[in-house]
């Protein structure tokens, strides 16, 4: 039976290095017979060398690194377009994929039934993705070109931090981001919060299928060396600053974040917060 071509998503986490390698093998065979896959992939190899070669002329954390990173993802969708426009049935550019949206909403997956039907009759099944699978927060360090942080990764002091987000929803998402030190203190990276007199809200994540940067960088100041965990939480209404300062230690956890939002994406990235890596 001939392989289906894979969604664009699974290609870019082929890149990433984040498939089994017996799925990676069969993706790359697959894609070495399929004019459309190979060329999918291509451009995705494209785009993220051009998002990870240096930004001439410019120091880290500098007023000019966001805009040059904001405007190399804009130069993609444009780039995306005028493929689609000339090609309109290929996926489009990496990361800006036609029909990507309803993709995700309803996964279909038609089985071939061999025994008790017809030769050549198939059995439609699908169910609804879960709404925290359809947006995804990523969080990049800006010492010298941009770059994804992992787990375990250093972050230095006066290093910027960035996050970038998709969201194939139709409907909006709302993003808390804060650290926490190993006291258990609260250092906030989305929204700023730097007057104990405001709560502001968690901010606004419009729909888009391709990854975008958000508007500013920030650094944190004040933190003890040792572990830093980064904590996300996506949500689909509006949250509070005031959420998260107002509980307890505990209550701050990742686990207790989950069964008090049940229907919220709560992700953790543990760092490691290391003055020795100063910046200077």
């Amino acid at each position: 039976m001939t392989m289906p071509c894979p969604e664009p998503l699974e290609l870019t986490r082929l890149l990433d290095g984040e498939l089994t390698e017996n799925r990676a093998a069969l993706l790359r065979a697959h894609a070495a017979g399929c004019s459309g896959c190979r060329g999918e992939l291509a451009a995705q190899e494209r785009l993220l060398a051009r998002l990870a070669a240096p930004v001439p002329g410019l120091a880290i954390g500098g007023a000019g690194a966001m805009a040059a990173v904001m405007g190399r993802l804009d130069d993609a969708d444009a780039q995306a377009a005028t493929e689609a426009a000339r090609a309109p049935r290929r996926w489009g550019g990496a990361r800006a994929w036609a029909g990507v949206a309803a993709a995700a909403a309803v996964v279909l997956v038609a089985t071939a039934t061999l025994r008790g039907e017809p030769a050549g009759a198939f059995a439609a099944r699908g169910a609804a993705v879960a709404w925290p699978s359809k947006v995804g927060v990523e969080l990049w360090s800006l010492q010298g070109q941009p770059r994804r942080l992992s787990p375990g990764d250093p972050l230095a002091p006066g290093v910027p931090v960035v996050a970038s987000y998709s969201n194939v929803d139709p409907a909006p998402a709302f993003l808390l981001a804060f650290a926490l030190d190993p006291e258990g203190e609260v250092h906030w990276l989305y929204p700023g919060y730097a007057d104990a007199r405001q709560d502001p809200a968690s901010l606004r994540l419009e729909g888009s299928v391709v990854q975008r940067a958000l508007a500013e960088s920030v650094v944190l100041q004040e933190v003890p060396a040792g572990p830093l965990r980064l904590i996300t939480v996506v949500s689909r209404t509006p949250l509070h600053v005031s959420a998260i300062e107002g509980a307890s230690p505990a209550e701050r956890d990742p686990a207790a974040l989950r069964r008090r939002w049940p229907e919220a994406r709560i992700d953790e990235l543990p760092l490691r917060y290391a003055p020795h890596l100063a910046v200077p």
